[in-house]
Parts: structure tokens; sequence; C-alpha cells
């Protein structure tokens, strides 16, 4: 049985519009791209069909090499991709960066320029059911309550609840982003805690 040289892989993050994300994915299929399916009826007869979401719009993440492997890797070429850079600062408001609203200590500090990475198990844990991670109160949920990411790549990030689907898949609109500049994602409840 052959096992995978590498069970976490390291992502570059890269940003579009939201409503490129599916579209670049299938363009570039290197890029992943996590998403989730959505039931739904359509016409007269009121056929069943299944929608696919990106579950992080405007997020697109690439696998970069093992270093240790010594490849070159080229970023797949779009004027619709760039890089993400995490804040270097404090932001005054969710969207802007100063000294009125610090980015709490736990999210690093990065120089301006720095690229922003991840690996796969950050973006995993927050799309995949995980029961050992529910908090007492996760199952407080409900429409219109204000909710906290626990684990994963967006760990702090607060929104309301906006969408609660039967598989688990929880959509919220981002009141705080901790500066990744996003407005809305879908999560999977056991990442999430009620405020």
């Amino acid at each position: 049985m052959q096992t995978d040289p590498n069970p976490n892989p390291r992502f570059l993050i890269l940003r579009c519009h939201p409503r490129d994300t599916l579209p670049l994915s299938l363009d570039h299929p290197l890029l992943y791209c996590p998403t989730t399916s959505v039931p739904i009826r359509r016409g007269p007869a009121r056929t069943r069909s299944h929608v696919v979401l990106p579950v992080l719009p405007s997020f697109l993440f690439f696998p970069i090499p093992d270093p240790n492997l010594r490849v070159d890797y080229v970023i797949p070429r779009s004027p619709k991709l760039r890089p993400m850079q995490r804040p270097h600062e404090h932001p005054s408001h969710p969207h802007l960066f100063n000294g009125n609203n610090p980015l709490p200590d736990s999210i690093p500090r990065q120089p301006p320029h720095s690229y922003a990475y991840c690996f796969l198990s950050e973006i995993s844990v927050m799309i995949s059911h995980h029961i050992h991670l529910q908090t007492h109160n996760s199952h407080d949920l409900c429409l219109g309550s204000k909710a906290e990411v626990t684990a994963g790549l967006f760990c702090g990030v607060v929104g309301t609840v906006v969408q609660i689907r039967t598989n688990g898949d929880i959509s919220l609109k981002v009141q705080q982003h901790l500066g990744w500049q996003f407005s809305t994602c879908i999560v999977n409840a056991s990442v999430l805690r009620s405020l």
C-alpha cells in the first residue's frame, strides 16, 4: 500500500472575485476549491438537482511542493487571481487597519508583502464534520445569531448566521474578518460557537 508522502500539504492562498471562484478552479485544475452541494428544485416539474457552491468564495488554494523535493512551481497566470497578503498592522475597522481596533495577539502580523500560506488540515477542519470540536453552545445556533469560528483557517472570525442546512453547513455573513477580507463563508457547525 502506497502512502501519501505529505498527508498535510501546504497551500499558497490566492484571491479572486467571489463570482470567479468556481470558474477559475475549473480553468486551473491544480487549484483547490472546497465546495458544498445544495439540493434545489427547478422548473414547473420541480425537478430536483444539485448546485455546487464554493465554501470559501474568493479563496483558491495552490499546492506548494515539498521544499525537500526542490521542484519549481508556477502559479496559474490570470488577471483575476492574486496572492493573498495577511494584515501587518492593527485594523480600525474590520476592513481597515490601524491602532483603534487591534488584531488579537493570536493572529500573526507578517510583513506587508508576505504571502499567506495554509495547510490542508486548516481548510478541511472547517468543512468536515468533527463532533469532538463542538462546544456546549454550538447547538444554540439559529438564524440571526452571532457565531465565532473556533478552529481552522478562519479561527476567530465572527459572523451572523444567515442559513442553516441539514448537512451541518452554516452560512455566515462575516462581521469581523480579522484581515481575511471577505464577507461570506460556509463552515460546518462543528467549528462554530454561539456568542
